[in-house]
């Protein structure tokens, strides 16, 4: 049963930092989102459809990820039937997130699984929690092999105030991260997505001057000065 595997702290972190495991959980979390938006719209829906999420795989099987492939993935979860005295629900889920949320973001897999989570939930409690974990811990986040990529990833989608967010965030550290391996590469695409499309931004990020050189002189920050001329 799919209760049985989402109430399971240990187990819903397996699936987060998995590779063939994050992406069941995923779909899990958009089936959970579905029925929660489907519920919003239709408010007599609980009346007469009870709602359990079944999972037809058993709970020891499902732990064996390392076995599946995307077929298989596919078709784990074939049928979702509601019920309404079913425990689960996407807050235990964002609950655990919340609790391991560095471990799974320094995680080669775990970073991906909170990229492809923001996709449908950047505008949601889920990806709101997400977003405020980040920007607590952003410098460290930054600099990491792995969770640089969410960062990357958020300014990619160019949403100007989470956009802001970050630079609001690192404005003062600019010089340190535009010479880190990993953090250098966010700089440059925070440069490229936003503070080049914000005069006022733009004015005040080449004011100063240790920054500038910084970009020109690093072997790493060298690159972010070509997104500025």
């Amino acid at each position: 049963m799919c209760s049985i595997l989402l109430t399971n702290e240990k187990k819903i972190f397996k699936l987060c930092t998995h590779l063939n495991g994050y992406h069941v959980l995923l779909k899990l979390q958009d089936h959970l989102l579905s029925y929660i938006n489907l519920k919003s719209q239709q408010p007599n829906i609980s009346n007469s459809i009870e709602t359990t999420n079944k999972l037809y795989i058993s709970d020891e099987k499902i732990l064996d990820l390392d076995l599946m492939n995307d077929k298989s993935i596919e078709k784990i979860i074939f049928n979702i039937v509601p019920k309404t005295n079913d425990p689960l629900n996407i807050d235990y889920i964002i609950g655990v997130v919340g609790e391991r949320f560095e471990e799974i973001c320094y995680n080669e897999n775990g970073c991906c699984y909170i990229q492809r989570t923001l996709d449908s939930c950047i505008n949601l409690p889920f990806g709101k929690m997400i977003i405020h974990q980040l920007l607590l811990n952003i410098n460290d986040f930054i600099e990491h092999t792995y969770s640089n990529f969410i960062f990357q990833y958020i300014i990619e989608k160019q949403i100007y105030k989470y956009n802001h967010y970050i630079y609001q965030k690192i404005q003062f550290n600019l010089v340190h991260l535009s010479n880190g391996k990993y953090s250098s590469k966010v700089i440059e695409k925070l440069i490229e997505k936003h503070i080049s499309k914000d005069e006022k931004l733009l004015k005040h990020f080449l004011f100063g001057k240790d920054v500038i050189k910084s970009l020109v002189l690093n072997r790493y920050g060298n690159y972010g000065k070509n997104y500025i001329y």
